[in-house]
């Protein structure tokens, strides 16, 4: 009997120890929920706004008849189609390249403007000929038009016959440029959250980390909670979370955010000097 007794109470034994751990992963999950949910909110608030935005400025339509374009071309595919393509994609952006330079463009609307003042009724030979004899402009312009012609056979005589399968060389893409200020984070993410002693934490030194931080200056109200974290954390051996710091000086949560925007929990212990709260990424 007495073994029997020993048995349950080690059984209960089990069974608090398990209630307990539940307990307090629940409350840990709830101060989670706590913290995440106002980033949510703000997330889903930027998100709609931004969509509404992009709807506006019509990327959506240009998607939905993109959409339609590519089906007509799905539709109208032909076996060889597509190899045929990328094999003459690379000399078509070579020439693209070429046409679009600034002096020709600018030629071509020159021409393209003479042409609207042009009467454009026809000339006989022999006016023709006198006018070259006497236009220098018009010279000119038949001088260029040859060597064109001439460059374009002279280029056409000097390309290469690709054969079957073989495809033209393709422009090499530009590098991602790097900004350094974009690869060095400001505070290392590798720093540890470990208690700053008394005779090293000052309000300097949270003025400081405040600068690596981007958090800075600090006010009364951000003092606040910086030294009930540091006190809370000092008394009971754990760090604050947002929902213990709220509850302990009856303040808002949005309030907490709009002085720690980025990632408040962390931030606060950072500036305290103390070990990150549970639950805190």
């Amino acid at each position: 009997m007495e073994e029997r007794l020993q048995a349950l109470e080690a059984k209960m034994d089990r069974l608090t120890r398990l209630v307990e751990s539940t307990v307090a992963w629940q409350g840990k999950f709830a101060d989670f929920v706590d913290e995440m949910s106002p980033v949510a909110r703000a997330m889903m608030d930027t998100g709609i706004v931004q969509l509404a935005k992009l709807e506006q400025q019509g990327h959506f339509g240009f998607g939905r008849d993109l959409v339609e374009a590519l089906d007509r071309a799905v539709q109208s595919y032909q076996p060889g189609s597509l190899p045929r393509l990328a094999d003459s994609f690379g000399d078509l952006l070579l020439i693209l390249h070429q046409l679009t330079q600034v002096k020709i463009l600018a030629a071509v609307q020159d021409v393209a403007e003479e042409f609207g003042k042009s009467a454009a009724e026809p000339i006989e030979v022999l006016g023709t000929a006198k006018r070259i004899e006497t236009e220098k402009d018009l010279q000119r312009g038949l001088g260029l038009a040859m060597d064109l012609f001439g460059s374009l056979g002279r280029s056409v005589s000097r390309a290469p016959r690709l054969r079957a399968g073989q495809s033209a060389p393709r422009p090499a893409r530009p590098q991602p440029v790097v900004r350094l200020e974009e690869a060095s984070p400001a505070v290392s993410r590798g720093e540890e959250f470990a208690f700053v002693p008394d005779d090293q934490w000052s309000q300097q030194w949270a003025q400081e980390m405040a600068g690596k931080l981007g958090v800075g200056p600090l006010g009364e109200d951000k003092w606040r909670i910086i030294e009930f974290s540091r006190k809370d954390y000092k008394e009971s051996k754990k760090a604050p979370n947002i929902r213990r710091i709220t509850k302990s000086l009856d303040i808002a949560t949005k309030e907490v955010y709009a002085l720690f925007p980025s990632a408040p929990g962390t931030t606060i212990s950072r500036l305290a000097g103390v070990p990150k709260p549970a639950g805190c990424l």
